[in-house]
């Protein structure tokens, strides 16, 4: 039996492009109705009645991390980030590849530098992430 092969419909916005959705190619559909559809949280609709309870489920299941150890972690580190101690920022996890081992709690600013800085700290010289990445 031969093979039948589907012929794509245009795209009306874009005749040259194959129809994605709605008569739209890829990039309008995605333009016009998954941002829209983003933007209002329609696509985590479990996430968004449950926000807290999924960090902590994340949590846990990335690194292995209880709730209680979290609280724990965030008031040995004084209620703030482990480098800078600032208190007005959400703080992430922060954690080596790998191993996946838990280190402290950060805020995005200190957690992007470790990233980017982490195989450049002996050069870089810079104390503080030395000490906080000491073993």
């Amino acid at each position: 039996m031969a093979k039948t092969h589907r012929v794509r419909q245009q795209a009306t916005c874009h005749p040259d492009r194959p129809q994605h959705a709605k008569g739209l190619c890829r990039k309008c559909y995605f333009d016009k109705y998954m941002r829209e559809y983003r933007a209002a949280g329609r696509h985590l609709p479990y996430v968004n009645g449950h926000r807290e309870y999924h960090r902590h489920y994340m949590r846990k299941r990335r690194y292995g991390l209880t709730q209680e150890q979290h609280a724990e972690m965030l008031a040995e580190q004084g209620g703030g980030c482990a480098i800078c101690g600032r208190t007005d920022k959400r703080l992430v996890v922060d954690h080596g590849h790998r191993d996946m081992a838990v280190r402290g709690l950060l805020c995005d600013m200190c957690n992007h530098a470790i990233g980017y800085l982490e195989n450049y700290i002996p050069s870089v010289g810079a104390e503080k992430f030395d000490v906080y990445l000491a073993p």
